[in-house]
């Protein structure tokens, strides 16, 4: 207001070199609201980028500690999967129960129809991509860059989460009380990491209590359904999905030093 009665007054005393002075005030006041005002939505741009990749290599951190934890589980199913083919391969044809196929073959079976299907963690990304990539993330390189990311692991993920026949199979097929023998006491080992991800492990060795019968019986039922070949596309699935784990944690540990080098 003082400045417009301060125009005022000098336009009315023709006075137009003080005219052009209050011009310039208001012009170089505009400008920098301007500036300012542009400034602190760049800050408010940067910060809000810093909070989302923060986020996202949290999210991979985690997933690489999870990967890590995968392999050790497919591993001893793998490891239980291949024990029960050695013994099948010893066996010759399927045949009459016999004294090497007991309670650690029904053991060694059921544990490698074991499966852990659950997704990783991209919370934070699809968070982003909700809220709109671009204005979460400006940079268009860092956008372009999480996207090959995410589409690049997209396989191995999805091959992480296939169930083979083989655990239908076997579940439909073992006597239901030398499958509840397993369970009660070689079952999932249970923990939590720092993310408060669930930690989950087979039991290195464990022994069931099933009579001489009801072990005759389970194997028998094995064998007469000629498992074999189910079980040997499952133990190559298991192949398989170490393979992908191993892919999934070089791509996973490229992309979070990509993320820290931008700090």
């Amino acid at each position: 207001m003082m400045l417009l009665r301060s125009i005022t007054k000098h336009v009315t005393e023709q006075n137009w070199f003080a005219v052009f002075i209050d011009f310039l005030i208001v012009v170089v006041g505009v400008f920098i609201g301007i500036q300012v005002a542009n400034w602190n939505e760049t800050r408010q741009q940067q910060s809000l980028t810093a909070h989302y990749l923060q986020r996202i290599t949290d999210d991979l951190e985690a997933n690489i500690l999870d990967a890590e934890q995968r392999v050790v589980y497919f591993s001893q199913t793998r490891s239980h999967g291949l024990a029960a083919l050695s013994a099948l391969s010893a066996l010759g044809e399927p045949s009459e129960p016999s004294e090497p196929l007991g309670k650690q073959f029904i053991i060694d079976v059921y544990q490698a129809s074991q499966a852990l299907p659950r997704q990783f963690d991209n919370e934070s990304y699809a968070e982003v991509n909700s809220i709109g990539a671009q204005v979460a993330i400006a940079d268009v390189d860092i956008r372009m860059r999480l996207s090959t990311y995410f589409r690049s692991i997209q396989a191995s993920v999805n091959n992480l989460t296939t169930i083979m026949p083989y655990r239908e199979s076997i579940r439909s097929i073992m006597p239901y009380q030398a499958q509840k023998a397993v369970r009660d006491n070689c079952d999932d080992v249970m923990g939590v990491n720092q993310y408060f991800q669930h930690i989950i492990t087979l039991p290195t060795s464990c022994e069931i209590n099933l009579s001489r019968k009801d072990v005759d019986t389970a194997v028998k039922a094995i064998l007469d359904a000629a498992i074999q070949d189910e079980l040997t596309r499952q133990v190559s699935d298991l192949d398989t999905k170490l393979s992908s784990l191993q892919i999934f944690k070089d791509r996973t540990t490229l992309m979070i030093d990509y993320l820290r080098g931008l700090d």
